[in-house]
């Protein structure tokens, strides 16, 4: 529970109730909760640029019973999503800074012996973005299969086809540094080949629990002793 100025004087009143205490404390709990997700929400809308709805929706409340001593709690839901990442594997980075996990799609590349060790992806010039200012799931499974269609066939289909695989792996000194898509007679460079990103905090979200719940908690108690009592 968050370090809520007042609450002694609260749970004294609580103690009063008896075995009542735990539904108002649970009500409370949960009404503080949801709070605190719909800040984090509003947070998170002004810290990050279009952040997308999944991420948005990222926030969820465990929610406190009316037994014992209730707990609840305001979590980030650790499940796949979009590119198969949970919220958790983006999140992190911003609330506590530091190296991000591997994107799914990096897992691959890495795995078909594409992207070196070591090394991480960022969009490049030709990448295909979304409407939040990501690159394009589509266009990433394209970039796989092709990737995957290079390393199957290898130099014998390239040659025989005239080189005219549509993505293929760019490199300098003999080193890979991207991928580029060839289009008619225009190549345009899609995913670049870079060192392990590092991230400043940027979502201060135990702040943001801190002050909602300082805010409100002992107003929340309040209405759920009255409407307990009435």
């Amino acid at each position: 529970m968050a370090d809520v100025t007042g609450l002694d004087e609260v749970l004294q009143v609580l103690d009063r109730l008896g075995k009542e205490a735990p539904k108002a404390l649970a009500d409370a709990i949960n009404h503080t909760s949801n709070q605190s997700r719909i800040a984090l929400k509003q947070e998170m809308q002004s810290v990050f640029t279009s952040p997308t709805p999944f991420t948005l929706n990222a926030i969820a409340v465990d929610v406190a019973r009316p037994v014992g001593d209730p707990e609840g709690a305001v979590f980030v839901k650790d499940m796949a999503g979009g590119k198969n990442q949970s919220p958790t594997d983006w999140l992190e980075p911003q609330v506590f800074g530091g190296e991000r996990k591997l994107k799914d799609s990096e897992e691959k590349l890495r795995a078909l012996g594409v992207l070196p060790a070591g090394m991480y992806t960022v969009p490049g010039k030709g990448a295909k973005i979304d409407a939040y200012g990501n690159m394009a799931n589509s266009h990433i499974i394209q970039i796989l299969w092709g990737m995957r269609r290079l390393k199957t066939h290898g130099r014998s289909r390239r040659h025989s086809e005239g080189d005219r695989e549509p993505f293929f792996i760019l490199h300098r000194g003999g080193i890979p540094i991207g991928i580029a898509e060839r289009t008619g007679k225009s190549i345009k460079v899609v995913l670049v080949f870079t060192s392990k990103p590092s991230y400043s905090k940027r979502l201060d979200y135990s702040a943001v629990v801190e002050r909602v719940a300082d805010e409100n908690l002992l107003t929340n108690i309040d209405a759920a002793v009255v409407k307990l009592l009435s």
